[in-house]
C-alpha cells in the first residue's frame, strides 16, 4: 500500500515539475515576444516585424519545435483588451496588407502591382510584385485596371 501511495507522490510530483517547466518556456517565449514586437502591441498592426520561431528558439536557446509547440493553441490579450493568438505575431503579412491596402486607397490613380511592390519597398516592406498581388487577391482588391 505505501509503495502504491509513493509512486503516486512521484508521479504527481514529476507532472508538477513539467508544469513549472512549461510555464517558464511560455514566460521566456512571451517576454521575447513582447520585446520584438513591442512597436505593434503599442502602435498596431502596421508596426509589426518580421519575426520567426526559428529566431526567437536561437534567442532563448531551445529548439524550435519547443517554441511551436509551447505556442500552440496559445492567444494573449494585448493591450487594448484584444485577445490574439500568440502564432499571429510571426505573421508579418498582416503589416504589409495594412499598408498596401492604405496605399490602394490612397492612390492617385491606379497602381500596377509593380508600381506598389517598389512603394512598399521604399516604406520597408520589400515583397515581390506576385506576392503584392496574392495579398491584393485575399484582401479582395481587384487590379489596377478595374480600380
Amino acid at each position: 500500500e505505501r509503495a502504491h501511495v509513493q509512486t503516486y507522490i512521484a508521479r504527481a510530483r514529476f507532472f508538477l515539475t513539467n508544469l513549472r517547466q512549461r510555464e517558464h518556456t511560455l514566460k521566456r517565449i512571451g517576454e521575447s515576444i513582447i520585446e520584438h514586437q513591442e512597436a505593434f502591441l503599442h502602435k498596431g498592426v502596421r508596426y509589426l516585424t518580421p519575426l520567426t520561431r526559428s529566431e526567437i528558439a536561437a534567442e532563448l536557446d531551445l529548439h524550435e519545435s519547443t517554441v511551436s509547440r509551447a505556442i500552440a493553441d496559445k492567444s494573449a490579450r494585448l493591450p487594448n483588451g484584444t485577445l490574439m493568438a500568440i502564432s499571429e505575431f510571426f505573421v508579418v503579412a498582416r503589416g504589409v496588407q495594412d499598408v498596401l491596402r492604405e496605399l490602394v486607397a490612397n492612390e492617385p490613380c491606379p497602381l500596377s502591382d509593380e508600381q506598389l511592390s517598389h512603394l512598399l519597398a521604399a516604406q520597408g516592406h520589400p515583397i515581390a510584385r506576385r506576392t503584392v498581388a496574392k495579398y491584393r487577391d485575399i484582401m479582395h482588391i481587384p487590379p489596377s485596371h478595374m480600380r
